[in-house]
């Protein structure tokens, strides 16, 4: 397939701009596949990319990983503000049932919803200049929920399936004071 247009940067996606947006994509990456820079993504038995490769789960393993992201926005008249956001994008567990069999459930961040949006002003009310806080925000996203199963049918050879089920949901305020 050939395209002739121009490819279209999408640049206020992930940023602090793009909170009307459907939301911020997760990271479906186990600890040891981000350790390696996403490299063996594909290839992790508990990494929720891939069902075939829990076939090469020997015994029961489970994993969670925390990831916090830092960073400074400069915002009007150059004031600078620190943001700061933790979440916990993977939660896995699994081990083998019967020989062969593996099977494995847990949970990924697909959207990352959470938000909070301070602005400062004034308006003029019969005459007189009287200031303002707007505050918007917004908890909650929408998670993976996945129920994987793997079947290693012979040393180079494994099988994987899974049920993936999108749930979740946003509480969102808006405050003026």
């Amino acid at each position: 397939m050939l395209s002739a247009y121009p490819p279209i940067r999408l640049s206020a996606q992930d940023s602090q701009f793009g909170i009307r947006g459907l939301g911020t994509p997760g990271r479906f990456e186990t600890v040891r596949v981000r350790s390696s820079g996403g490299a063996f993504g594909p290839f992790d038995a508990l990494s929720p990319l891939t069902e075939a490769s829990l076939g090469d789960l020997q015994g029961l393993a489970a994993t969670a990983m925390g990831g916090t992201s830092y960073r400074d926005v400069d915002a009007a008249a150059g004031a600078t503000t620190s943001l700061r956001a933790t979440r916990f994008p993977v939660m896995v567990l699994a081990g083998p049932v019967f020989g062969r069999l593996v099977l494995s459930g847990g949970f990924t961040t697909y959207l990352d919803r959470t938000w909070d949006v301070t602005l400062r002003d004034s308006l003029l009310v019969r005459g007189t200049m009287l200031p303002y806080v707007d505050e918007l925000s917004s908890d909650g996203g929408v998670t993976d929920l996945r129920f994987a199963a793997a079947w290693r049918v012979s040393r180079r050879f494994a099988l994987g399936a899974a049920v993936h089920v999108l749930s979740g949901s946003t509480r969102e305020t808006a405050a003026r004071t």
